[in-house]
């Protein structure tokens, strides 16, 4: 999939890699300004999104660091996942639109503390593709939740045009692969073999106290 075109294989998770300094941080390496800028859910925080797929493995290793990463952060932040639906000669990738659908159903229905994870395990852990509506209904039931209640919010017009955004926000935000963080709908990074993902993570604070700062 398009979503593992980066190659982090090796070197996405060097837990020995230095913090950088803030000043180390440049513009057009490690993070990408958005022009023009995305206006955002929010006007009293600081918006921040990370762009995943439940089939990227590259998202897997990353959940932990960023659930531990988003407890942390001030009251005046607000963290969201957005779930990638990368195209190819402007079809979209139909099994990334399945996940999509799970993550906003999941969303919809108050569920997903839940089922997120248990999607990343039932690819990565179990090697289930979850590539169909019944094979995330399987695993939803699974986790205490209603088949059937989560295959009709997977079909709702809200998690459609849910869905719909998520493919627009991909073109405005630019996105290239997976995991990326979106700050404030003005900046976006994501891991390479120069940035670590605990390096982006400080990337990432450094943009929202400069956010903060510009208030």
């Amino acid at each position: 999939m398009k979503f593992l075109k980066l190659t982090l294989a090796t070197l996405f998770f060097v837990i020995s890699a230095p913090l950088a300094h803030a000043a180390d941080y440049k513009q057009g390496s490690d993070y990408q300004r958005i022009i023009p800028p995305v206006p955002t859910n929010t006007t009293d925080k600081i918006e921040v999104v990370e762009v995943f797929s439940y089939g990227c493995s590259h998202c897997f290793r990353f959940e932990p660091l960023v659930e531990r990463w988003q407890k942390k952060l001030d009251d005046d932040v607000e963290f969201t996942y957005m779930p990638a639906i990368f195209s190819r000669a402007g079809v979209f990738d139909a099994t990334m639109e399945v996940y999509a659908k799970a993550y906003y159903a999941a969303e919809a229905l108050g569920v997903l503390d839940k089922v997120h994870n248990a999607f990343f395990d039932a690819i990565h852990v179990n090697k289930n593709p979850l590539n169909t509506v019944a094979a995330v209904v399987k695993v939803v039931e699974q986790q205490g939740v209603d088949g059937q209640a989560f295959k009709k919010a997977m079909k709702s017009f809200t998690v459609a045009a849910k869905v719909r955004r998520a493919k627009e926000l991909m073109g405005r935000y630019r996105v290239q692969g997976t995991p990326s963080m979106v700050v404030n709908g003005k900046y976006i990074t994501s891991p390479t073999r120069q940035l670590s993902a605990r390096n982006m993570l400080k990337l990432v604070d450094q943009l929202i106290d400069e956010e903060r700062k510009a208030r």
